[in-house]
Formats: structure tokens, C-alpha cells, sequence
């Protein structure tokens, strides 16, 4: 999966977009979007949502729990 792949022009507007897909409650989405990364690019998706809480745009509840979301329904 690359940003192309879904007309975005950077990772950051993909990564975004799987965040917000999840929060509107499109959750398979999201999912399904975020397995189709390669492993260093989940990588990176951890470390943007690390920043964002970093930033104060989440909560680092939200982070954690965002975290375990796609980590644990990533082995099912």
C-alpha cells in the first residue's frame, strides 16, 4: 500500500486517513488499510500516532488504546 494507491499525495495524508477512517467508525477500513502496509511502514504509522500524541492531538490513553487496536486486530 502506498499513498498513490488511494490518490494521496504523502504518507502523512494516508496515515490520516487510516486514523480518521477508525474514528468515524469505519474500523474494517482502517484495518484493512493499515495490514496492507509493509511492516516498516506500520512502523512509521506508530510513530506518527506517537507524535500526534506527543503534540497533545491525543490522548495518551487514545494512543494506547489506538495502538492495541490495530496490534491485536492485526492477529486475528
Amino acid at each position: 500500500m502506498r499513498p498513490q494507491d488511494l490518490d494521496m499525495g504523502t504518507w502523512e495524508e494516508l496515515f490520516d486517513y487510516i486514523l480518521e477512517s477508525k474514528l468515524n467508525g469505519q474500523r474494517k477500513q482502517s484495518l484493512e488499510i493499515y495490514q496492507a502496509l509493509s511492516e516498516a511502514k506500520r512502523v512509521h504509522f506508530i510513530d506518527y500516532l506517537i507524535d500526534m500524541t506527543e503534540h497533545g492531538w491525543m490522548s495518551p490513553l487514545e494512543l494506547a488504546q489506538t495502538i492495541k487496536f490495530y496490534q491485536h486486530e492485526s492477529k486475528n
